[in-house]
Parts: C-alpha cells; structure tokens; sequence
C-alpha cells in the first residue's frame, strides 16, 4: 500500500539542489579551494571543542575559515560559533597557517533553495562573546550542582 508520507519530498530536493548550485557557482567564481574539513579540534586553552564543517579554505589565494548553515538565516550565534569559537580554536591548533580573510557563513535556506554567503572579516565582538557564554556555561553548571 503506497502511503503519502513515504513519498520523497522532490520540492524539497529541488530547493536543496538550486541552493547547492548556486554555492558551486559562487565557489567557481571566487576560486574557492578546500583544504580541511570535519576536522575535530579541542581548546586546551578555554577547554571546549568542535567540528568544523570547512576548516581551511582559500579564497583568492587567501586563506579563510567556513561553515555551512542550513537555515532560513544567518543569525547572531552562527557568527559567534564560527568567528568566535572555531576561528581562535584553529589559530590555536594551526599557528603557523593564519586565517587572513576572516570568515566565511555558508546559508542554504531550507524554505526557499536560496544559497547566500556572508564574510566577517571583524571577528573581535564575537571572539568576546564566545568566551563571555563559555564563562556562563561554567557559572551555570556550578548552579546546577547547587539545586540539585
């Protein structure tokens, strides 16, 4: 018996293939090339960690940081993980390679198959941030200890 929710969502696999075409055309123009990616790191430093979608590219010639959303935006903390937790948490690990061109968000809008690219070059106010919300969580699970 054929039942209508075990059908393939084509309207979504359309919006999903028009947003990834227009990536690989803006990768085209741009010259992007990838170097890293889902490279897990972890900060001895400020003791956290992540996955990074794309580690390392270039740009241009120039190196840069990158990470893929699949979002209907691109919101505040999505430049607060990327510029201000896996950018430090890279320079971190890899000195000897600078990220000179800052960051790249990488939005594939679920609802509309749109592709959209935003660079930060200026990442101090989320570096700031981030450790501001690492500092949180710490105080946060020093309470939970207390209610419990």
């Amino acid at each position: 018996e054929l039942v209508l929710s075990d059908l393939p969502n084509w309207e979504a696999q359309d919006r999903a293939q028009n947003a990834f075409l227009a990536f690989l055309d803006w990768a085209d123009r741009t010259g992007l090339t990838l170097s890293k990616s889902e490279l897990p790191l972890v900060s001895e430093k400020n003791r956290y960690g992540g996955t990074l979608d794309i580690n390392v590219l270039t740009i241009r010639g120039r190196l840069c940081i990158g990470d893929f959303k699949t979002s209907n935006a691109i919101y505040a903390d999505h430049v607060i993980q990327v510029c201000g937790g896996y950018r430090p948490l890279y320079a971190e690990h890899f000195p000897d390679e600078p990220l000179d061109q800052g960051a790249y968000i990488f939005q594939f809008n679920q609802n509309t198959g749109d592709f959209r690219e935003q660079h930060f070059m200026d990442t101090t106010g989320a570096e700031q941030a981030f450790l501001h919300m690492r500092a949180l969580y710490d105080l946060m699970q020093e309470l939970e200890k207390r209610v419990k």
